[in-house]
């Protein structure tokens, strides 16, 4: 039996010194990856992975972090991926945005 894999959406949400993407993801999957604007993310402590990569979490997000985040999940048979832009200095509320399904961050 064959089962669909998709990335159907990014959440973001942000607390002091934390910015939090979390990927929801429908069927089974072998290998998530994230990627910030097309390039694998760098090798950095500030960024942490649980749920099976499906949540990432920045420690002291900085303007450098701010980009678009690409969740990429795939299996033997097929790969999806879902992106979503974060914007602003240091997130600081998430509302919906406007002119698409993804969510963004912007300072108030």
């Amino acid at each position: 039996m064959l089962s669909l894999l998709y990335a159907s959406n990014i959440t973001i949400s942000s607390s002091p010194g934390f910015l939090t993407l979390k990927c929801e993801i429908f069927g089974e999957f072998k290998l998530l990856r994230w990627f910030r604007n097309d390039l694998s993310l760098p090798d950095d402590q500030r960024f942490s992975f649980t749920e099976n990569n499906k949540t990432m979490k920045v420690s002291n997000p900085v303007r450098s972090d701010c980009g678009t985040y690409t969740c990429q999940v795939s299996n033997e048979n097929e790969t999806s991926e879902v992106k979503v832009s974060v914007t602003g200095e240091i997130p600081e509320v998430c509302e919906d945005s406007p002119s698409s399904d993804a969510w963004f961050c912007v300072n108030v």
